[in-house]
């Protein structure tokens, strides 16, 4: 008995695990194939509106807080509220627009998808073969 409830434990661990990270998705048509944590930052902060390619930069993000959120804004050393004030700035002074705030993970991956220029990011396990992942917090 004691053997099953350890295997139960550390198959448990492992999940938990797998469900706390998060990749950072691109549509397909994106040339980059990575990006670190400064330079996207530098997207989400609206600093950054262009691929390498001279394309348009569309950015997603998540309406709801949650792990996923708290993790990828950790990851680029935000806080939700700073990104917010950023963007509210951004777009007062006419300099950028505010990402779109989808409701889901599951709808930032179809936006990602169907986006030309697209960015977001979700739980690894919502990734589909529709989008590319250019980074993976753990």
């Amino acid at each position: 008995m004691k053997k099953y409830i350890l295997s139960f434990v550390i198959i448990l661990m492992f999940s938990m695990a797998a469900n706390a990270q998060v990749s950072i998705i691109v549509n397909k048509s994106v040339s980059e194939s990575s990006l670190d944590a400064g330079k996207l930052k530098s997207i989400y902060t609206l600093k950054t509106t262009k691929w390498a390619d001279g394309s348009k930069i569309v950015v997603f993000n998540l309406k709801t807080k949650g792990e996923s959120q708290n993790k990828f804004y950790g990851h680029i050393g935000s806080k939700a509220n700073d990104l917010k004030k950023t963007w509210m700035k951004a777009q007062l002074t006419g300099e950028g627009k505010a990402p779109k705030s989808l409701g889901s993970e599951d709808e930032v991956v179809q936006k990602v998808a169907s986006t030309p220029g697209a960015i977001g990011f979700v739980s690894t396990s919502k990734v589909s073969d529709d989008v590319k992942t250019i980074a993976t917090i753990k």
